[in-house]
């Protein structure tokens, strides 16, 4: 099978392994999904990024450790809490 016609881009100059942990994705548009409010009234919103050539590329990559990272340009899209208190302290 060619790497072509894999669902992703194959990296095979870091590494000799060609699962599916080398993997890109190049995507058009990423949304992520922002509750609001407490448990009785919660307001729902979604935060909607584009790629672009001012703010770059969309990527989502799927990292060795099996963790999904997603990114444009030269930032990460995603930040990784540790707990809800950190969710909560951040807005």
């Amino acid at each position: 099978m060619e790497s072509d016609s894999l669902p992703c881009s194959l990296h095979r100059e870091h590494s000799k392994d060609t699962t599916i942990s080398a993997c890109v994705w190049k995507l058009r548009r990423y949304g992520r999904f922002l509750p609001e409010g407490n448990v009785s009234n919660i307001i729902c919103a979604w935060k909607i990024f584009e790629s672009s050539e001012s703010a770059g590329q969309l990527e989502l990559n799927i990292l060795g450790s099996g963790h999904l990272l997603g990114s444009q340009g030269h930032g990460l899209m995603v930040r990784l809490y540790e707990n809800t208190q950190d969710l909560a302290s951040d807005q």
